[in-house]
């Protein structure tokens, strides 16, 4: 969107600075949730399923080129680079838009026109619509004025005519083109039909129920920028740059967080390459050791006993110099493990005899 002026004189310091905030934390957030859909959808190979993820894989790349140029393209000020970086930026702006298209049609193809809607050479096709035909308009930019990037206020078009001809017009005819197909995708799945199974009924429309959610992430962020352009009060900045610059995060939210079947990839890819082991072992090594059910190593402590061989004639085994017997519980002697020294024997049976005189 341009920048005037007006409009930059018309906020405050503070409101400056909020904008700024916000911005770079939506961004930050985008790339972050845009990396991992990205990892989820290489990584188990869910782009190559099915034409709908192949096409949401294409659109992460380009929100996330876009997001990553929007650092540079922001800061830096009037020269050559601004003619780069506001480029780059037009270029992957558009094909965002143009790769959601894609996934509309596709979805149409999917719920609506269920007979012939196999297209040959879908990923050649779709290749050209996604990635060629939005650098016209770039290209158009250029032509016209070599210097067509170089803004008052940002690396942006500066030519009001160009910037509805090559942006505005074509991004507004998209997000119309979606919302009619839409809606016939919606009218088809409102239909019941008893032939449908309900499983791949309801995966139907939870998987429609993401695209929504993508495509509302997509085309009313900007649509919130209509708001800037009838009034470029602060709260409607406020909301373009919310809605805006979280789209990325949004589609990593509603098709993998929210999607059970991806988390559950990615816990079965933590358990197969050992990271759910290794911290079962490291919490077990650092929790203390409470109960005896884990100890199976030890053998039962030995308790030692002394049963005199004879009850019924003391003084004579006394006398007889025997050392007694030591038994544990297992039933082994223990009598040559310990014997009595000689001299602290025979003061035990002198003490014994005077013990035995005195209770008698």
């Amino acid at each position: 969107l341009p920048e005037s002026k007006q409009i930059i004189e018309s906020l405050s310091t503070t409101e400056q600075f909020i904008l700024t905030f916000v911005t770079y934390i939506g961004i930050g957030l985008s790339i972050f949730g845009l990396i991992m859909t990205l990892m989820t959808y290489a990584l188990f190979r869910c782009s190559q399923k099915n034409r709908l993820h192949a096409s949401l894989f294409m659109l992460c790349l380009s929100i996330l080129f876009a997001n990553c140029i929007y650092i540079p393209f922001s800061l830096t000020k009037q020269n050559y680079v601004c003619n780069i970086f506001g480029f780059l930026f037009h270029y992957f702006l558009l094909t965002s838009f143009m790769w959601m298209f894609i996934m509309t049609f596709i979805q149409y193809m999917h719920f609506v026109r269920i007979l012939n809607s196999y297209i040959s050479h879908f990923f050649i096709k779709s290749t050209i619509i996604g990635w060629i035909i939005p650098i016209i308009f770039p290209i158009l930019v250029l032509l016209l004025d070599k210097n067509g990037y170089v803004g008052e206020f940002r690396c942006w078009i500066n030519n009001k005519i160009l910037l509805y001809t090559t942006f505005l017009v074509p991004i507004s005819i998209i997000v119309s083109c979606n919302l009619i197909i839409f809606i016939f995708i919606l009218k088809s799945l409102c239909r019941h039909d008893p032939t449908i199974l309900t499983n791949q009924n309801n995966r139907s429309k939870l998987q429609i129920g993401a695209t929504i959610c993508c495509f509302v992430s997509i085309g009313c962020t900007w649509l919130s920028g209509i708001l800037v352009f009838i009034r470029a009060i602060f709260i409607h900045q406020l909301i373009f740059c919310i809605c805006n610059t979280l789209q990325g995060f949004f589609i990593f939210l509603f098709h993998v967080y929210l999607s059970k079947p991806k988390r559950d990839l990615w816990q079965r890819f933590f358990i197969q390459h050992g990271f759910h082991q290794r911290s079962h072992s490291f919490t077990n090594r650092t929790k203390p050791i409470t109960s005896t059910d884990h100890i199976t190593s030890l053998t039962r402590p030995i308790q030692l006993h002394l049963t005199p061989k004879s009850s019924l004639d003391k003084t004579q085994e006394i006398s007889s110099g025997i050392n007694p017997i030591f038994t544990d519980h297992n039933g082994n002697n223990s009598s040559n493990k310990n014997q009595i020294p000689p001299n602290l024997l025979s003061d035990r049976i002198q003490k014994t005899k005077i013990n035995m005189n005195n209770n008698a």
